[in-house]
């Protein structure tokens, strides 16, 4: 079964190679592979599951997170 998680791994390249997927992910009308969008950085997102500090700001939590 795949859900939102699965789908953010697979278009952000960082999914299980365990996993079959099919199909093209094109990022700026350019076909991509796996290794690509790892590598670029060019996508992705922060889990819900993460911790968020009350005294810290949106900017503070999003290098935070980076880090």
């Amino acid at each position: 079964m795949l859900g939102k998680s699965s789908l953010m791994n697979v278009l952000s390249g960082r999914h299980s190679q365990n996993l079959q997927i099919s199909g093209d992910v094109y990022l700026n009308s350019s076909l991509t592979t796996a290794l690509q969008r790892t590598r670029s950085g060019m996508i992705g997102y922060v889990e819900q599951d993460e911790l968020f500090i009350e005294t810290m700001n949106l900017e503070e939590h999003l290098i935070f997170q980076v880090n």
